[in-house]
């Protein structure tokens, strides 16, 4: 019986498990909710989106902001 690692998923693939779990397992049943209870679908719509936006916006700015200091601390000085 051979003992095998388990697989690393490739780049990318954890952030688009998360945005799937989170479409599914969070915005999709909220739409439901509202929807089976007969109201109006943009508001909810507008109101779920924006702190969606609003997360993303800041994850990217702080990427982008902070990237020279998180190549500085991933690679040696020899590198840069």
């Amino acid at each position: 019986m051979s003992v095998t690692e388990p697989e690393q998923p490739a780049d990318g693939e954890e952030i688009e498990e998360f945005k799937g779990r989170a479409t599914h397992g969070i915005i999709f049943p909220v739409y439901s909710r509202f929807h089976q209870k007969g109201s109006e679908m943009l508001p909810i719509y507008r109101n779920a989106r924006l702190p969606l936006l609003v997360i993303g916006g800041w994850a990217t700015a702080g990427i982008v902001a902070g990237g020279p200091t998180i190549i500085e601390l991933l690679y040696d000085p020899r590198y840069i």
